[in-house]
C-alpha cells in the first residue's frame, strides 16, 4: 500500500518503522529538518520537508493517489486540516464551535471553502459569528439529526464533528456518511472509536495524541485485507480485537436472492445489520435481493 505519514515525532518513527517492515511504500512529511534526519537510513521511505497542511507538499507526496494518509502531528486541528486538504471541497459543515473549529474555519476560508458551524451554546455561537463574518453560524444542536438535515447536511461535501463527546462524534459522522457526505472527519480521542475509514482508495486516519503505533498498524492491516474485496469500510472495536467491516453487495454476488439466516458463515462471524437506501433492516429473514445493499 502507498501510505503518506504527516508528522514524525517519537511515535511517528515507530509507526514508520513498522509500516516499512511490512512492505508498504511510505512517504514521510515533516516540517523540522532535524526530525526528518533522524529517520534511520536503513528504512526504505521517502522523506519530504514541509508542512502537512501545504497543498503543494501533499501533492508532491502523492497524497491524492495514496491508499492512506495518516495525520500524526501533535495537534488535532492540524490533523483535521490535513484530512480535508486537496479534496476540491466547496462547502464544509462543522458540528461544535470549539477552538479547533475556529482554527479550522480560518484555514478553510483561506482556501475559499464555504463554512457552516453549528454551536448550541448561544454565547459561543454569537462570538463565532462576530469573529467570522464570512462563516454561517447556526445556534443549534449539532448532534441532532433533524437540525443537521434542516441545515442542508446532504448538500455538503465535507463534515467535521468536533463535539466534546466521542460517541456523539462517531454517531453523527456515520449519519453524515449515510446522507452522502463524501468527506467525513470525526474528532475521536478514544482508541477503540478512533478509526473510521472513508471510501476505498483514499482514506484518513486522524490519530489522537495518546494512540500507539501498533494500533495504527492494526488498522492498516485491516484495510489491506479489504483490498480486492467489496469492503467499503472497516472499524476496529474492542481495543482492536474485533473488526467490523462494511460490505456492499455487488450485482454479481452469488448470495443475491438468499436470506441472511440461510448463509453458511465461518465461526466467529456475525452479520450485525443491513442497510438499504440509508435505512437499517433487521438481518434475520431479509432477502439479499438487490445490489447496493450493505
Amino acid at each position: 500500500m502507498n501510505i503518506v505519514v504527516a508528522g514524525v515525532g517519537k511515535a511517528g518513527h515507530a509507526l514508520v518503522r513498522q509500516l516499512d517492515a511490512e512492505g508498504h511504500d511510505v512517504t514521510v512529511i515533516e516540517s523540522k529538518s532535524q526530525v526528518l534526519e533522524q529517520t534511520p537510513d536503513y528504512l526504505d521511505v521517502v522523506g519530504l520537508q514541509g508542512s502537512g497542511t501545504d497543498v503543494d507538499v501533499l501533492r508532491e507526496a502523492g497524497a491524492a493517489k495514496a491508499n492512506l494518509v495518516i495525520a500524526a502531528t501533535s495537534t488535532d486541528e492540524t490533523n483535521i486540516v490535513i484530512c480535508l486538504l486537496g479534496r476540491g471541497l466547496k462547502e464544509v459543515m462543522i458540528a461544535g464551535g470549539s477552538r479547533i473549529a475556529a482554527y479550522l474555519a480560518t484555514r478553510l476560508l483561506d482556501m475559499n471553502i464555504a463554512v457552516k458551524i453549528i454551536e448550541k451554546n448561544p454565547d459561543e455561537a454569537l462570538d463565532l459569528a462576530l469573529r467570522f463574518p464570512d462563516v454561517t453560524v447556526i445556534c443549534g444542536d449539532g448532534t441532532d439529526q433533524a437540525t443537521l438535515l434542516s441545515e442542508n447536511l446532504d448538500g455538503m461535501d465535507g463534515f467535521v464533528s468536533l463535539t466534546d463527546n466521542d460517541e456523539e462524534n462517531v454517531i453523527i459522522s456515520m449519519f453524515a456518511e449515510q446522507q452522502g457526505v463524501e468527506h467525513v472527519v470525526p474528532k475521536v480521542n478514544r482508541v477503540e472509536l478512533g478509526f473510521l475509514l472513508e471510501k476505498p482508495g483514499f482514506s484518513n486516519a486522524v490519530t489522537p495524541k495518546n494512540i500507539a503505533a501498533d494500533k495504527i498498524v492494526q488498522y492498516v492491516r485491516a484495510m489491506q485485507n479489504s483490498v480486492g474485496s467489496n469492503v467499503e469500510s472497516i472499524i476496529l472495536a474492542a481495543d482492536g480485537q474485533m473488526e467490523v467491516p462494511e460490505f456492499r453487495v455487488a450485482s454479481n454476488c452469488r448470495f443475491i436472492g438468499r436470506q441472511v439466516k440461510d448463509l453458511l458463515l465461518k465461526s466467529g462471524i456475525l452479520v450485525a445489520f443491513i442497510t438499504h437506501k440509508s435505512r437499517p433492516m433487521v438481518t434475520r429473514g431479509i432477502p439479499v435481493s438487490c445490489r447496493g445493499i450493505r
